[in-house]
């Protein structure tokens, strides 16, 4: 009786231990993801001001010499 009864609580814990491991991989999947995204759009808005800037020079150059 009492070794199938803590058979069945150490069955129980370590089913709540998996399912909370599994929650909090999946947690930090989606910050990873989150701040993958973040650099992502970091750096398109970077070479977005960057091209912009190059672009907005020569074409200046070109509108003040043509």
């Amino acid at each position: 009786m009492l070794k199938a009864d803590f058979e069945k609580r150490v069955k129980a814990d370590n089913e709540r231990r998996r399912k909370l491991a599994e929650e909090q991989r999946s947690q930090e999947d989606w910050q990873s993801g989150l701040k993958n995204a973040a650099v992502a759009m970091g750096m398109i808005s970077l070479a977005g001001f960057a091209a912009y800037k190059y672009l907005n020079g020569t074409t200046m150059k070109y509108l003040v010499s043509g």
